[in-house]
């Protein structure tokens, strides 16, 4: 149901604030407008009042709604917001292939760290004197993961992109 505003006037007469006063049996007293009525007010009904309190209520209502989806489409974005991390891997090995001994571990820090281990790494890879077969992460932490590559490169540049995880 749509909220159906209500536009209040004041009641508007000629004299202002002028009443006549009467003193009932009881000794109490009665006061009554007085002047002539220029614009009619708004009745204050529980009608009035509880349209009032309708829509104040389907607007908290509509802002928490709000709230909701605010949070949930943050976490959302955020999932798609990373950052890049470089480094160089090269082959430890003193075999040759395919006997690869690439292993790094890449460490996050600071503002980059994750409060979970379910985030993503995407993994850009220039190799020197060689090919790359396969880009392995593995071993995800909070604060970190490794990466490790397979191939004939003696070595390798790899851009990581982080997302989620937070």
């Amino acid at each position: 149901m749509a909220y159906s505003r209500t536009y209040w006037q004041d009641e508007a007469r000629l004299p202002q604030h002028t009443f006549q006063m009467t003193t009932n049996g009881d000794k109490s007293v009665t006061l009554t407008k007085v002047g002539k009525e220029i614009q009619a007010g708004t009745p204050q009904s529980a009608a009035n009042f509880n349209n009032m309190e309708t829509g104040i209520f389907a607007a908290n209502l509509a802002a928490m709604e709000f709230g909701s989806l605010f949070r949930l489409v943050s976490e959302r974005v955020e999932a798609l917001v990373g950052f890049f991390v470089e480094d160089t891997l090269t082959n430890k090995s003193t075999n040759t292939y395919p006997f690869v001994d690439t292993e790094k571990i890449v460490t996050l820090s600071g503002a980059d760290t994750r409060t979970r281990q379910d985030y993503t790494v995407t993994v850009e890879a220039e190799p020197t004197g060689g090919f790359v077969k396969e880009i392995l992460v593995y071993d995800k932490m909070t604060n970190g993961f490794k990466v490790a590559y397979t191939g004939s490169a003696q070595s390798c540049k790899i851009r990581c992109f982080i997302q989620g995880g937070k």
